[in-house]
């Protein structure tokens, strides 16, 4: 094939929604042929989108510890960035003084709500599109995380038994709390 028809190829198959990692201008002739040969179908939009964070409460402080509680989170579940489509909500609650059922078994005075809600329409495992997950983090007597759902539980790897009770997942410590 001759230089011209290479060029032209490319540019086809740019216009046909055809993902290419170097600008046509710097591609010698055997990437134009693998562009033409193989090409790589672009990912819907959703998969590179940025996800939604909202704050809550939403001062500077309150952000900062959320955002470290949100890449502890990360971290410790480690399937969290490969189950989630890139188009969800994720929204971070801040509770102080929360007496609820975590205060009395784990010593949680403050808590963390990481909530994430996955789009319906996500490119990902069935079983989690549509899903809103909601783990919660504190530290206290027995610093970590809470999930219930099966979904939340295989995320993090932790066995689900079916009972539907709370999994409960240690850390170290929880040092932004």
């Amino acid at each position: 094939m001759n230089t011209k028809r290479l060029v032209l190829l490319g540019f086809i198959a740019l216009l046909a929604g055809i993902v290419v990692g170097v600008s046509i201008t710097t591609m010698t002739k055997k990437q134009l042929v693998e562009v033409a040969q193989n090409p790589v179908v672009e990912q819907p939009l959703m998969q590179s989108a940025s996800p939604l964070v909202e704050y809550f409460p939403n001062d500077s402080a309150s952000i900062a510890m959320l955002n470290a509680a949100l890449d502890l989170l990360k971290k410790r579940c480690i399937h969290i960035k490969n189950y989630t489509a890139g188009g969800e909500t994720i929204t971070l609650h801040l509770y102080r003084n929360n007496h609820d059922y975590r205060e009395q078994k784990y010593g949680w005075d403050d808590e963390i709500l990481v909530e994430i809600a996955v789009p319906d329409n996500a490119d990902i495992p069935a079983e989690m599109a549509g899903q809103t997950l909601y783990y919660y983090m504190g530290k206290g007597k027995r610093p970590g995380i809470t999930m219930n759902k099966s979904q939340e539980k295989l995320l993090c790897n932790v066995e689900n038994d079916g009972s539907g009770v709370d999994a409960f997942l240690p850390l170290d410590d929880v040092p932004f709390l």
